[in-house]
Formats: structure tokens, C-alpha cells, sequence
């Protein structure tokens, strides 16, 4: 592909990319608006695309540019969000993409993880679509990447792997990396711990009740903290609890708590290694 010819930055353009994707909600489940969009965008600009999904309500965009003479290289992105917890503690409205004053930051909901990416991806694909790439330059707007990405990139694996869609040669995954070049990630492992108390009246809470609720602090406060080891490529492995259920009315003490354990795993880790290392933690503390 070539290096030299690289066109000029239209800033304002780029900006407006961002800021019209960061407008559109579409918190993990609901995709459907924001990938439209993008679809739509390519048809006014006229870059080819296919649309590819195991549920139509969750798609995902494959661009192509590039004449094919070449590799190719894919962009990878996702649309997807976490949700908008307490809109009121916002400064700004956070699905406008509100510009700071100095023009450097655009604040709303995705505009770091990964909206912002996304929308340099596609102004990418827009200003290189006439140049002439010995190769091909696709860009991978997926959805699903918050929660575990069967919808989304594993969806897009399985086409390839299928033949359905072309393998790429390399592969540039846009996440927010302080602009270090990395070529590992941490893994996901989530899972559920139920902790069996005694359900009883308070009148007998010190008597016949075993409270499950508080067997899940000690075993909350057991999980949460600095996991100790290291992997040059991704950092150190972590973990929150990031939910809780338990009780039933307030004047029964409550027979069963469960929580709900986000691990992020490294390299060299697996789930049976992190199962036994939790196990070790709240056998500590029964």
C-alpha cells in the first residue's frame, strides 16, 4: 500500500463522524440504530459493504476498499456500549458528543470505548477509498464487544473460518491503548458464586439464622483487591464483583446471596487455575 499521497485531515469532518455516532444510543442489545448508520454512511459515500449477522437485530458492517492486488488489512471496532448509569452526574447531555472548548475531546457515552476509533476508522475508509492500495483495507464495525462478542468479532471469526467472509492478513483492533502498540489482551472469565445461609425471622437472626448476605461480604472482601503477578504484554490480571442478589423481604434474614465476578485473565492463565485460586480465597474465610 502506499505511503506517500496520504490526503489531508478534514478535522471538522472527522469530528462530525464521532460526534453523529456518539448521538445514537446503543448500549450492548440494541445495535440495530447505530449499525444503520453506518450502512448508510458508506451508501453516501459509496463504499462497498455487506452486512453480516446471526441476528438481524445485532449486525455487523464489512467495508472494503483497495483493489485486492495486495493484503489486506482489517480495522476492527465495536459500536456497542456500556449503559448511561446516572445520566445526572453529567456534565454534558452524553448522547450529544459535546466538543470541549479547546476542540481536543468530544465527551458523551462510547466516545473513548470505542465510538471515537470507530469514527476514525470510517473517516479512514472515506479519505483512502480513491487511492490507489495495492491491497485491501476493510473496516470491521461489530457489535457486541461488552459482552462477550457472540454477536459481534466471534460472529465474524466463524464467517471467515467459513469462507463466507475473506481473511484478513492483519488485523488493527482500535480499543484505547494510550497509542502503545499492543499485541495481547487480558481474557474474560465470568462466573457466579452462591453463598447457603440459614433463612429465619431477625426476632432469631442470632439464634437459628445464618445470614448468606453477610457470608458474601467476607467472601466479596476475600475476591476484591491487587491480583499479584504480571505479564509484560497486557499488565496484571483483575477482578470485581460487580453484582449482588440476596433477600427476599426485610424481616427475614436471608437464606441465599449470590454474586456475580468479573476476572480478567492473562496469558498462561486458565479457567481451571483461576477457579482454584477463588476457591483458595473464600475457603479462607468461611
Amino acid at each position: 500500500m502506499p505511503q506517500n499521497n496520504v490526503p489531508t485531515i478534514d478535522r471538522d469532518q472527522l469530528i462530525d463522524i464521532v460526534r453523529n455516532l456518539v448521538s445514537i444510543p446503543s448500549v450492548t442489545g440494541d445495535e440495530k440504530q447505530v449499525m444503520d448508520h453506518v450502512a448508510a454512511f458508506f451508501d453516501k459515500v459509496g463504499i462497498d459493504y455487506v452486512v453480516s449477522a446471526n441476528d438481524p437485530k445485532r449486525p455487523n458492517v464489512i467495508a472494503t476498499i483497495g483493489n485486492g492486488n495486495g493484503p489486506t488489512i482489517a480495522m476492527n471496532g465495536h459500536l456497542d456500549t456500556v449503559p448511561i448509569s446516572d445520566p445526572d452526574r453529567w456534565n454534558t447531555d452524553p448522547l450529544t458528543g459535546v466538543l470541549s472548548e479547546d476542540g481536543k475531546r468530544i465527551f458523551g457515552r462510547g466516545s473513548a470505548d470505542m465510538k471515537g476509533a470507530v469514527g476514525v476508522m470510517l473517516y479512514t475508509m472515506l479519505a483512502l477509498k480513491d487511492e490507489p492500495l495495492n491491497g485491501k483495507l476493510q473496516v470491521h464495525v461489530v457489535s457486541d464487544e461488552e459482552r462477550g462478542a457472540d454477536f459481534g468479532t466471534k460472529h465474524i471469526l466463524s464467517e471467515i473460518e467459513s469462507g463466507r467472509l475473506d481473511r484478513p492478513d492483519y488485523v488493527l483492533i482500535g480499543e484505547s491503548s494510550q497509542l502503545k502498540v499492543r499485541n495481547a489482551e487480558r481474557g474474560i472469565f465470568g462466573f457466579n458464586v452462591r453463598f447457603i445461609g440459614r433463612a429465619s425471622h431477625t426476632a432469631a437472626a442470632r439464634v437459628t439464622g445464618i445470614n448468606a448476605i453477610a457470608m458474601a461480604a467476607r467472601g466479596i472482601l476475600a475476591l476484591e483487591g491487587d491480583i499479584d503477578k504480571e505479564h509484560p504484554a497486557v499488565g496484571k490480571p483483575v477482578i470485581s464483583v460487580n453484582m449482588i442478589s440476596g433477600g427476599v423481604v426485610s424481616n427475614v434474614v436471608p437464606g441465599e446471596c449470590t454474586i456475580t465476578v468479573d476476572r480478567r485473565t492473562i496469558p498462561g492463565e486458565t479457567d481451571q487455575t483461576v477457579l482454584a485460586e477463588v476457591r483458595a480465597q473464600l475457603d479462607a474465610v468461611k
